[in-house]
């Protein structure tokens, strides 16, 4: 067999690194440069990588890393942007950062919280507290102020810090429910962001910076207001926005729920548990959704013969059939004989189901029926 020379010899330290790209493009960049100034070298260079849309983070062989990051070895690099599920969040969030921000700056003493996502209308349902509700004149000013800080690119820090530190960095502004939450944290260490001298405790990384943050709008939304985001597969549009009362109501119910059981926030939800109060809370909730399934099943018998088939939807696993099953109980109990339907009887064969992009099985499509 034919021995292969090969030349083998001693090197200098290396003082850059490699970064591959998805396409094969392979660049070369000072150890410690961070994902950041590595991302906006390479967008020049290779723009169908990145889509033409702003990059949000990268994963770093295969995990999320923040443009912050400073890469200290040769690794295999994706540009997150706006487009991906990771990098819309982080869009989000950082549009959440600077709307507290902004808000707390135009009418000092107030707080806004992010109350739930209205994902129909690609927003958020924003309330205030220590201050009345805001009119649409007073959040134009509000957006008035977001813009200005986007356009002069303030920087978004990352410090962290032990969880005494936090603790009084949130109490000094009065963010007691961020210093509940912080009880409960296993870590001796948590990250705060400040954004123009306000900090704030998140999960999940920000951007570096305001200046990519440039779509956005504020509709008053009474008894709040709506704080509109782009969708993910098209991050530079605002859609018309359609809100749907219904779907409202049903949040704004929960909501009330929740303050009934002194569990508004995660916070307040982990003191609950670490109290010994868990099984209360299920017994308490689980009566409060009977209540409401018993006045469901009234309102549907006071109907008469007029209304004649319910249907229930939803996603896998939701809880369609359970929920059909304690209607149907509720009915009898106003008089009717209902004849629950499930849909899970009339699947197809499992060899005949389809299959989705990633090979599993799409039980959510109708051909799987």
């Amino acid at each position: 067999m034919l021995r292969r020379t090969v030349s083998i010899q001693p090197a200098a330290p290396r003082n850059n690194v490699l970064v591959k790209l998805p396409g094969g493009g392979i660049f070369e960049a000072p150890i410690g440069a961070t994902l950041g100034e590595i991302m906006e070298a390479v967008s020049s260079h290779e723009e169908d990588c990145l889509g033409g849309a702003c990059f949000m983070a990268a994963l770093v062989d295969g995990r999320l890393r923040d443009l912050t990051t400073p890469l200290m070895e040769d690794a295999s690099i994706v540009p997150v942007t706006a487009r991906d599920t990771d990098g819309a969040r982080i869009y989000r969030r950082s549009l959440s950062f600077l709307l507290m921000t902004a808000a707390a700056e135009v009418f000092p003493g107030s707080d806004v919280s992010i109350e739930h996502s209205a994902t129909t209308v690609g927003a958020y349902f924003c309330e205030v507290r220590g201050h009345a509700p805001f009119t649409q004149g007073g959040l134009s000013l509000i957006e008035e102020r977001m813009r200005a800080i986007v356009e002069a690119n303030e920087p978004i820090l990352r410090t962290p810090m032990t969880i005494p530190e936090a603790v009084a960095a949130l109490e000094a502004r009065g963010d007691e429910e961020a210093v509940r939450l912080l009880a409960h944290r296993q870590k001796d260490d948590v990250v705060l962001y400040s954004l123009r001298g306000r900090r704030d405790y998140f999960q999940g990384y920000m951007l570096p910076s305001t200046g990519p943050l440039q779509h956005f709008a504020l509709h008053a939304y009474p008894p709040g207001f709506m704080l509109q985001f782009p969708h993910q597969g098209r991050p530079s549009e605002l859609p018309p926005i359609t809100p749907y009362p219904k779907l409202f109501h049903v949040y704004e119910e929960a909501g009330h729920w929740l303050e009934r059981l002194g569990i508004r926030s995660t916070g307040a939800l982990n003191d609950a548990i670490a109290a010994g109060r868990l099984a209360e809370i299920s017994l308490v909730a689980e009566a409060l959704h009977e209540s409401r399934m018993s006045q469901i099943a009234y309102d549907i018998a006071s109907q008469g013969d007029r209304i004649k088939v319910v249907l229930v939807a939803g996603p896998s696993a939701s809880g369609k059939t359970t929920f059909s099953k304690r209607l149907s109980v509720q009915l009898l109990a106003n008089g009717r004989r209902p004849f629950p339907l499930c849909l899970d009887d009339y699947f197809v064969d499992r060899d005949l189901t389809p299959r989705d992009s990633t090979g599993a099985f799409d039980y959510e499509c109708l051909q799987a029926v």
